[in-house]
């Protein structure tokens, strides 16, 4: 049973701050359907070992994140496109880290 008037906060973001103007989560999935959906990513940093995805808060955020847990619908090619993007994403990102520690040290 879908529960369109409950509103849901990301768990896996309770303790990191977000802003007017963006929306943080390492939440992978989550950040697919934001992405599949049109939010845009402006950048991914680490906190301790996870990737916390940012993207801009356009004021659509939490009503997706609303929809994300009550399991609405997904476009699957968009999901399954933003999904791949996203691991690239974080591939690369670990890449240029361990460049910088090797040489650095």
């Amino acid at each position: 049973m879908k529960m369109s008037n409950v509103k849901y906060k990301d768990p896996a973001t309770k303790n990191i701050p977000a802003t007017n103007t963006s929306y943080r989560t390492p939440d992978l999935y989550l950040s697919a359907y934001l992405k599949s959906n049109g939010i845009i990513l402006q950048s991914i940093d680490k906190e301790n070992s996870k990737v916390i995805f940012i993207f801009k808060n356009d004021g659509n955020i939490q009503d997706l994140v609303n929809k994300y847990f009550n399991d609405s619908d997904v476009r699957v090619l968009s999901y399954k496109a933003a999904l791949r993007d996203l691991r690239s994403i974080i591939f690369d990102y670990q890449n240029s880290l361990l460049v910088k520690e090797n040489q650095n040290g």
